[in-house]
């Protein structure tokens, strides 16, 4: 049975997805397998289609730029390049996060947001696309597990990313390679 939610939120028509009833009577959307898809053509492309050569051009720009186009390399247009294809992950990642929730709050655009996705990559590690989910996914869990126990999880969590800082300065990532030889 395919059914289509409209609700009314603040004078906004919201259209939910297409929903299926599943065994137990309960609503199944049909865009998660959608969300899943967009995630992993993307994780795919960072991982696989940007060539090994252009990771190292990108790395010695971001280390010295000035000898990168002393070597001859277009500086410019690679620096182009990778916003370009910052910015189309940005995309996805909104439309994902629009999908999941159903619309969009002026609230997503609040400092705090790009703050806290700041602190996940920190904690994950720089500079691998796995300590930014590993990042994530531990910023999560840890604001969850904190915030049943008190209202003041954020003193917590600041105390936690200072020890990391401090620390751990390659995040979990970082400190995973030092202990265990891993290789991100």
């Amino acid at each position: 049975m395919i059914q289509v939610k409209k609700s009314k939120l603040d004078g906004v028509l919201v259209i939910k997805p297409e929903v299926f009833e599943d065994f137990r009577g309960q609503y199944v959307e049909t865009f998660n397998e959608e969300m899943y898809a967009k995630h992993g053509v993307t994780v795919k492309f960072v991982q696989d289609d940007i060539s090994v050569s252009s990771r190292h051009v990108l790395r010695g720009i971001h280390e010295n730029e000035a000898r990168m186009e002393a070597l001859g390399y277009p500086v410019d247009r690679y620096k182009l390049v990778a916003f370009v294809i910052a910015g189309v992950i940005a995309g996805v990642a909104g439309s994902l996060y629009t999908q999941f929730n159903g619309s969009i709050t002026p609230d997503a655009f609040y400092w705090q947001t790009s703050g806290e996705a700041l602190l996940m990559v920190i904690i994950g590690g720089t500079g691998t696309l796995g300590g930014a989910m590993l990042g994530a996914a531990a910023f999560i869990l840890l604001q969850s597990l904190v915030s049943t126990y008190t209202e003041r999880w954020m003193l917590i969590l600041g105390a936690t990313f200072i020890l990391f800082v401090l620390f751990a300065p390659g995040g979990i990532v970082g400190a995973l390679r030092g202990r265990i030889g891993l290789r991100a």
